[in-house]
Parts: C-alpha cells; structure tokens; sequence
C-alpha cells in the first residue's frame, strides 16, 4: 500500500535490512517506490511507499519535520506548516496532549499528517476527522508500529500471528469490523480524528481523539434544503479542482444518478475529462448503455473496459496480499484498476460518484424505535439490511452463545456517544459506510488518486443539519437539477425515470415510508422472496465452486477448524446468499493466509 509506514523502538537496533526486504513486499504494482525519510538512532524509522504521481509533502528545518501524504483542498502547505509551528512553538513533552489540533484534523481533505519535533523528541501522528485515509497500528511495551497496510505491521511484530474472535463475529454479521479492530489481534486501526503521540526518550504512547463523532452535535435545521447543499458542493469541486488543475482527468461513469452529478460539476468547473465505464457478467447490462448516452449527452469521449468474471484466483491473491482482510470483497477492482493504469497512467485523477448514495439517497431510519435496546435488536435480529448475517447461523458457525454476541453488541452501541436513538442509528450506518466502502476506494489508491465530490467534512456538517424526512431520490433529483439540468435528461435510474414526475412522486411516498422500521422490514421480505424465487431458477457456478473451497480450506486446516464449529460444512451447504458466500469465502482466505504467516519463522507471503 502507498503511504506512510513507521518503527519505534525502545531499544536501539539496526532494522534498516529488514524494513527494506519488508517494503520489497509491499511493492504491489511496478511503479511503487521507496524511500526512508528518518532514522532517529535507530530507534524512529519513517518510511514511504509511492509512486511518482502520489500526492504527499515534505517539510524539514532545525526544528521540525513534517510529512504529509494525501491531499487538503482547502489550505495551502504552506499555511498549514506556519499553523503547526505556531501550535508547537514552546510546549514542552508534558503538554503534548494539550494542543489545540481540531482545526488541523477538520480541514477538508484525505490525508495523515506526521510531525517530529527535533529538540523535544517526540512525533505525532494524526489523520483526518473522517478517517479517510486507513492507517493501522501496534505496540508493545518494546516496539510501536504504525503504518497504511497491515501486512507491514504483520512482518515486524513480536507476538505470535492470530486472529481476533470478535472481529470475525462482526464480520461475519455485518461485513465490517466494530470500532478500532481488525481481524488480527492486537492490530488496531486508527479512528478518525485520532492522534498517536510518542515520547522517543520515554518510549511513551498516547493515543487521543482530537475530533469526536457524535451526531447529537448536528441540530437539525428546517430551512436548509437541497439549494444549501448544492452550494457546499460547488465549492469543494471548486477547491479541488483547483488544487489538481494540472493533471488529467478521468471519471468512473456508471450510469446512475452520484456519477452523473460529479460529471456535471466537473463540467461546471470547465473541466473535461476522459468517461470510463465497465463491462462485466455481474453488472447490470443496462449502465454501459446509460454511461455512453450521459458521456454523448455531455459530449466527453468514454472508454469500456471488459471483465471476464468476478472470482478471479490471481486478483483474490492480490486481495489479501495487500490488505489482509475480507472487507469490501469486491477483487475484480483490482484487475479494473490494473486496466486502467497499463491503458492510462498514474497521472490522472479518478473522479467518482461514490458515496453521494450513502449521504443522501440511501435511507435513514426516522421512526418505529423506542429506545437502545430496540435499536440493537433492529440492527443484529430484525434488519432487513442484505449485509446482516443471522446471528442464529454466525452463532452456530462459530460455535458462540448467541447472548454472548448480543451483549457485546449491545455494549458498544450503548457506548456511543449520542443520546438520541436515531442518531445512535445513524452513527452506526456511517461507520459501515466508512469502514465497507472506504477500504475498496483505498485501494484504488495504490493505483490513482480518486476523488468525489460526496465525502468531505463540509457537505456532511451541511447534510447532517438538513432533516432526514427531505433525503430521498426527489432530493437528489433537485440537487442535480440545480447543478445542471442536463442531468436529468438521461434515460432512466434503475426503476426511476428522473423525468416521470407521477412515478417519482409515487417513488418518494415509498422511500418516506421505508423511513419506520416495521414497514421496511415488509418491504425486504417482499424483496427477499421475489430474490429466492429467481435464485432457484438459476445456478450460479461460481458460488457453487466457492462454497466447495470454503469447505476444502477449512477441512485441510487444524487451524481454521479450532476457530469454526462442527456443523461449519453442512450450514455452508445450505447457505444461499451469494453475499454470505463471498463474504465468507474472503474470510476463509485471509485466515488461511494467517496460518501461512504463523507457520513461516520468516513471516513472509
């Protein structure tokens, strides 16, 4: 993975061998480079993995050093170095934890910024309020790891390599890990807004949070309204299609209503980029049809790439090599991605319309719970949600008692911070989306810089004001019609023609009723039928080829078989969700890669 990558040391050690031969193995394409930019007497190691066109700063004089990967739209480096001087500028160690950095992890951004003070001997460490940037860490009372992959981490712990239970509990129910974890224990990933903040004399380590995610804080406001947002949004693509005016430009054209809007602010901004769109046996047919009509109707040339299939040997490989965990099990991104670069270069920006669904569209519940206890039996027995796994089945799968699973569930969503229910609710949907969507668009890192207009600290302070019950399609509707009108013009979204106003009426009704729990729940058990009726009709191969080496891995493993129950193979068997199965499958296999690593004393792949 591109980015930073650090080593702390109590003792004084050459590792400077080992950190070279562990980087050749995060070398993931044949354009990654690296460089060591520190080595504190051997006991502070900063390194970096990029390629040419990666964006990150470097800054160095007597007193501090700063490095900064990612980008930050809305300051200069410049500024923000006179800021971080000024925030340092005579406080001792022992304040450390007194700096006033909200104002540096809330600009808008993606990025992770590194600060050693050279007199003092300390360093933080600190990532952006939305965390969109993953970046993992570990320590002991000898060694503090911090790095972008895990699989850095893996190569130079001291423990032994296992897994952690309760990550693949919540994996295996909701496709993400809860909180801090991953799947590798004592692994942990960096929260949004954090800082790690190490005294290199006193190998001391503090870890705080320096802007909290709490959406009590947002009060809704009834005058705000779609016109508000599209301001908001103008302004970010304005800033950040300033800060890459240089380089080229392409957009992930699918058809559908986020993609469109991007394309049309792009446009707005005289930019004209370069559409792609993908041909694949698992997508809809209809959205390269779409794709071409928005590229011809905004006059951009457009470039279809083919996919064979999803399931891939080579690109699965590829998956878990580079991050080591089944999150967003979507491995044909990969050869995509792999296209796109032989075809263009790194050089271009990858615009997408990513995540304008997840903040605008893709329903919050507003009514039929009564309290906390309701929320959590909403969220891990009665959601009607296609990632929930049930908790009948994980628990026989693993062979937990399912109080257990409850309790543990229950016990960190009542640790939430927010008092209000649907709030708590709405903290828990942003945490699935950040984690789950966020880890397939940083993949898309190691190859492009991508960008979207959608996820930004702006538009979601703007988006969490406005009242849910105005969120829906209608609302995005208007949104890109403000934008531009054009984008109302194509052919139809999915069930939805932009320009039928009596079936987008009668669509909204729909979406404000999905609102209360008990009628959605109704709603996903029409849908779940009418998906088994045409899945019996049909056979899928390749899930059929999947549960057989789910089964085969786990039978050939004495490890895999002390972590799954006895009745592993026969609830496999019966299990028809090609979700589960793919989620499982990925699963299976990073576990298998574990054992791997544990059982090589070299801890290579």
């Amino acid at each position: 993975m591109v980015g930073i990558n650090i080593l702390c040391t109590k003792i004084k050690w050459d590792y400077s061998k080992k950190i070279a031969n562990v980087m050749k193995n995060l070398a993931h394409t044949n354009n990654f480079k690296h460089k060591n930019l520190l080595n504190i007497n051997n006991q502070l190691y900063l390194e970096l993995n990029y390629y040419d066109d990666y964006p990150y700063y470097i800054y160095d004089d007597d007193d501090i050093f700063v490095l900064i990967e990612g980008m930050i739209y809305n300051h200069s480096y410049n500024d923000l170095i006179s800021k971080l001087k000024k925030k340092i500028k005579n406080k001792k160690k022992a304040n450390i934890q007194k700096y006033d950095l909200k104002d540096i992890v809330e600009m808008d951004g993606e990025y992770i910024i590194f600060l050693y003070n050279k007199n003092e001997q300390y360093f933080f460490i600190l990532n952006d309020s939305l965390g969109r940037l993953p970046f993992y860490y570990y320590y002991n009372e000898d060694k503090l790891i911090v790095s972008r992959e895990k699989s850095f981490i893996i190569q130079l712990i001291d423990d032994e390599l296992t897994h952690d239970l309760n990550s693949i509990t919540e994996y295996l129910l909701f496709e993400f890990y809860l909180g801090n974890k991953t799947l590798i224990k004592n692994v942990y990933r960096m929260m949004p807004g954090n800082a790690i903040i190490y005294d290199i004399t006193k190998f001391n380590i503090n870890i705080i949070e320096i802007s909290e995610i709490n959406f009590d804080l947002y009060p809704k406001n009834p005058n705000l309204s779609y016109l508000d947002l599209s301001k908001v949004i103008r302004k970010i693509m304005n800033d950040r299609v300033s800060k890459i005016r240089r380089k080229d430009i392409l957009i992930s054209l699918s058809g559908g209503l986020d993609s469109r809007g991007t394309l049309a602010l792009l446009i707005k901004n005289k930019v004209k980029p370069i559409a792609i769109t993908f041909n694949a046996p698992f997508y809809n047919p209809n959205e390269v049809e779409y794709a071409n009509k928005i590229a011809q109707l905004y006059n951009i040339p457009i470039k279809e790439f083919f996919i064979k299939r999803e399931y891939n040997q080579k690109w699965i490989d590829r998956n878990i090599t580079m991050f080591f965990d089944g999150m967003n099990p979507v491995v044909f991104v990969y050869e995509i991605l792999t296209k796109l670069l032989n075809y263009y270069s790194s050089n271009y920006i990858l615009f997408s319309g990513l995540w304008g669904g997840e903040f605008t569209r893709y329903l919050d519940i507003t009514s039929g719970l009564t309290s906390t206890e309701s929320l959590i039996n909403y969220l891990l027995i009665k959601n009607p949600d296609s990632y929930l796994y049930n908790i009948n089945i994980v628990s026989k799968i693993l062979d937990i008692d399912k109080k257990t699973i409850y309790n543990n569930f229950s016990k960190y969503i009542s640790n939430y911070k927010e008092k209000n229910t649907y709030n708590k609710y709405k903290h828990f949907v942003f945490e699935k989306h950040q984690k789950w969507a966020g880890e397939g668009e940083d993949r898309t890192r190691n190859y492009f810089w991508p960008i979207t207009p959608y996820f930004s600290k702006p538009v979601l302070d703007c988006l969490n004001k406005i009242q849910e019950s105005k969120k829906g399609t209608l609302f995005f509707k208007k949104l890109l019609y403000e934008i531009d009108p054009k984008t109302c013009i194509s052919p139809r979204y999915q069930a939805v023609n932009l320009n039928k106003s009596i079936k987008l009426f009668l669509f909204d009704i729909i979406e404000r009723l999905a609102r209360n729990i008990h009628f959605r729940i109704i709603l996903s058990k029409i849908k779940e039928t009418k998906s088994r009726i045409l899945s019996s009709k049909k056979v899928n191969k390749d899930i059929i080829r999947l549960k057989t080496q789910i089964i085969d891995i786990v039978k050939n493993s004495e490890y895999l078989q002390n972590i799954f129950s006895i009745n592993f193979s026969n609830i496999i068997k019966e299990e028809n969700n090609n979700r589960i199965i793919k989620r499982m499958f990925q699963l299976i296999y990073t576990l298998k890669r574990m054992e791997t690593i544990r059982n090589n004393s070299l801890k290579k792949f």
